[in-house]
């Protein structure tokens, strides 16, 4: 039986933690799923020393944090 590559689980277990986010949460799902997805390839990728793996997962994590700030900044101004 062929073994499936870590980096496969941990991109599969990012789309159904963006997914449940999404039907639960809605709109707001995407600040905080990006966020939290973000920071799970971060540690996978200072695991395994995947480096490619870990500068867009620090790019995404980025973006995630800038869009939760700008989100909490939405959401007092409301």
């Amino acid at each position: 039986m062929k073994e499936i590559p870590r980096q496969n689980i941990v991109l599969g277990t990012v789309a159904v933690i963006m997914l449940v986010l999404i039907l639960t949460i809605g709109f707001f799902a995407i600040p905080v799923g990006i966020t939290l997805c973000s920071l799970i390839c971060v540690i996978h990728g200072i695991k395994s020393f995947s480096w490619n793996f870990l500068k867009w997962s620090v790019i995404f994590l980025t973006i995630g944090i800038v869009s939760v700030i700008y989100t909490i900044i939405l959401i007092t101004s409301m």
